[in-house]
């Protein structure tokens, strides 16, 4: 390298025994994208983010089942169910006038039909 004033030549890192190779602009030539190349690329993206989408979704249930046992949750909802109809008969028992059926007293407490189920009397199913 010719030394020009004021300047110190940079060092260049060569392995021994090889030499260093240039890279000409004729050469160097760059990846150009043509539209079909793009379109697959934007494809492949959206199936990407689909899949990610599917796999977070797939742990949210893994962990949702692992922590929430669904036959003690069978058996914790039959048995506030229960607890629910007593103390709607109670309730029922203890109006002194005005409701005398079932169906009037869910009513009145805003209860709404599809959640309690009545018997054709009028009885909590």
């Amino acid at each position: 390298m010719p030394k020009t004033p004021g300047k110190t030549p940079s060092p260049t890192l060569t392995p021994i025994g090889k030499k260093r190779q240039s890279i000409s602009k004729k050469q160097y030539t760059p990846l150009k994208e043509n539209n079909s190349n793009s379109d697959d690329f934007e494809n492949l993206e959206k199936i990407i983010k689909d899949k990610e989408q599917l796999i977070d979704e797939l742990k949210r249930a893994e962990i949702f089942k692992k922590k929430n046992n669904l036959k003690e949750l069978e058996k914790l909802t039959a048995l506030w169910k229960a607890g629910c109809m007593s103390a709607l008969n109670d309730l029922l028992a203890l109006q002194p006038y005005g409701i005398t059926d079932m169906a009037t007293l869910l009513m009145s407490l805003n209860v709404e039909p599809n959640l309690i189920t009545l018997s054709e009397d009028g009885d909590l199913v």
